[in-house]
């Protein structure tokens, strides 16, 4: 919105394309964001899933081998076991072992698919056949009655070679599963690595490339900013002149309007004479009035309304307001009601600004609330605020429309020739420029009820004036 008003107030057409520019240049950062992100969410999910699978698939291997050499030790050791005491539960133990170590085999066999592997595989196989031949052999003797001092030799020249190779193979697989699974982690590592490398990198680069953008888009961000002020000022200076012009033709207007009054009122004149001597006074006033609404809503627009504070007594100020506006609200046929604390702390502020807070509240009061009405005055305190408020019995604001009374220009259709439509607009640049805040009640059918506030914690200060040369 802010860029958008900068836009319409500089007029120049090349700040349309300035704004597409940026408009572009921001999507673009977006978009290259949004594909880093994704790339780094792609790479570091690669990276995680081949580190878990390939360290998960060796550890898989590597337990299956240690596995496979707890079966043949088991087998072996129950092999033992029955030639030491000849039970048959030992024989129960060799065939289950025999049939875990079968499957184990095959297992391994589907899994590892390095030559060497797999010849150690096939040793491993061949060796516990010919171990499992073997002890089929010997357990026939033992069961045909051979004693054991019969069988030592066989034992000595046969089974202990093919038990200390099938021993050797074990050891040298499980060796081999343990490299692998080193292996995995270092390449794992190394992939881990370069993918961090390259997500930096690609970081690096997408950060130079928005921060160039950036730039570009702040240097001319600045430049069509410095013309739009030097238009705003221009524009400015235009109305000041246009305002300082418009014065003086209206103070003669003015002065020459009050002649006639005197003349007509001292003199026996035409009722004309003296009806139109009224119109003229009365456009000047409202002229005057039109031009120093534009210079304060100006002021405020710009950021240069500056109140000059200083500490003021509460109930003296309020009377003042009571004094100006009385015989306004009696000449309406309104009555005039007052809810003020009985103690009223001074306050800091700018007085002819909360003057003129309190002129255009009651003045709106006063032309929207019909004859035999009420307008009320009020004002109370606490720790942290003054409170002011001013209530009529008019006819109020529809919901719908309460949310635009402080907008610039706005008026409702009803009423559109009661005021120019900045009044309540200037209204919230005073009460915002001394740090406080303003909100309107309303009920159709009962009348509104503006309240706004002005801090105490304000402190007392001479406020640097804007000079104009103009005015």
């Amino acid at each position: 919105m802010i860029l958008k008003s900068m836009l319409k107030a500089s007029g120049f057409e090349y700040l349309k394309g300035f704004q597409r520019r940026l408009v572009f240049g921001y999507a673009g950062i977006f978009i290259l964001s949004i594909v880093i992100a994704l790339s780094s969410l792609s790479l570091l999910h690669s990276v995680a899933n081949n580190k878990d699978l390939v360290i998960y698939d060796d550890a898989q291997q590597l337990i299956l081998t240690e596995k496979l050499r707890q079966s043949v030790e088991k087998k072996i050791a129950a092999f033992r076991g029955y030639l030491l005491y000849r039970a048959d539960f030992f024989l129960a133990d060799i065939d289950s072992s025999e049939k875990q170590i079968n499957d184990q085999l095959l297992h391994l066999k589907d899994l590892l698919n390095k030559p060497e592997e797999q010849n150690l595989l096939a040793n491993i196989a061949e060796g516990e056949r010919k171990y499992s031949a073997f002890n089929k052999d010997i357990v026939g003797k033992i069961q045909r009655g051979e004693k054991n001092i019969n069988l030592l030799p066989e034992l000595e020249n046969t089974i202990r070679p093919i038990r200390k190779s099938l021993e050797d193979n074990l050891k040298q697989l499980s060796l081999h599963v343990e490299e692998d699974l080193e292996l995995a982690k270092e390449d794992s590592g190394k992939v881990t690595s370069r993918s961090f490398f390259l997500i930096i990198m690609v970081t690096t680069v997408a950060l130079i490339l928005a921060a160039t953008l950036a730039l570009i888009l702040t240097r001319t961000l600045n430049k069509l900013y410095s013309r739009s002020l030097k238009a705003t000022r221009l524009r400015d200076d235009v109305l000041a002149v246009v305002a300082h012009d418009l014065r003086n033709p209206l103070t003669s207007i003015q002065i020459n309007a009050s002649m006639l009054q005197k003349i007509s009122t001292a003199e026996p004149a035409p009722s004309k004479t003296m009806k139109y001597a009224d119109r003229i006074s009365q456009a000047t006033l409202r002229m005057n009035r039109l031009i120093q609404d534009l210079l304060d809503f100006e002021k405020i627009e710009s950021g240069h309304l500056a109140p000059e504070f200083k500490k003021e007594k509460t109930t003296l100020l309020l009377t003042h307001v009571i004094d100006a506006f009385r015989p306004m609200i009696e000449a309406a046929q309104l009555k005039l009601e007052l809810h003020l604390d009985d103690v009223l702390n001074d306050m800091v502020c700018d007085r002819d600004r909360i003057f003129q807070v309190f002129s255009n509240l009651i003045g709106n009061a006063i032309k929207f609330t019909p004859p035999g009405g009420t307008i009320t005055l009020g004002a109370s305190e606490d720790r942290e605020n003054i409170k002011f408020w001013v209530k009529d019995t008019g006819k109020g604001v529809p919901p719908d429309q309460i949310g635009k009374l402080f907008d610039r220009y706005w008026q409702a259709k009803d009423t559109a020739k009661k005021g120019n439509g900045l009044g309540l607009a200037i209204v919230k640049g005073i009460i915002e420029a001394h740090k406080g805040k303003i909100h309107v009640e309303s009920e159709l059918g009962k009348g509104s009820t503006f309240y706004f506030t002005i801090p105490r914690s304000l402190i007392a200060k001479k406020a640097p004036t804007q000079p104009s040369a103009y005015i």
